[in-house]
């Protein structure tokens, strides 16, 4: 088995059980958090966050970034706000 493989292997495991067993026979239990964060990192590498964007009035557009769960508001002036 590659590393790459190896590494795959592992991800699902984490993924699926929360959990992976080591080539050693330890096994390596992830918290809620770090779970999730294994969940977002998968995500962002397999296909990308999707573009989402909603027009509201023609002059505000707001970006939805659903890996940090926030969106940014782009007005005329050029700046962004978070809401």
């Amino acid at each position: 088995m590659t590393p790459k493989e190896l590494m795959a292997r592992y991800l699902r495991e984490v993924i699926v059980y929360g959990e992976v067993e080591l080539p050693n026979g330890d096994h390596l239990a992830f918290s809620p958090e770090a779970w999730l964060d294994c969940i977002k990192w998968v995500y962002t590498r397999v296909d990308g966050p999707p573009a989402q964007k909603l027009d509201v009035d023609n002059k505000t557009v707001f970006n939805f970034d659903p890996i940090n769960m926030t969106a940014v508001k782009e007005v005329e002036s050029g700046k962004e706000e978070e809401e």
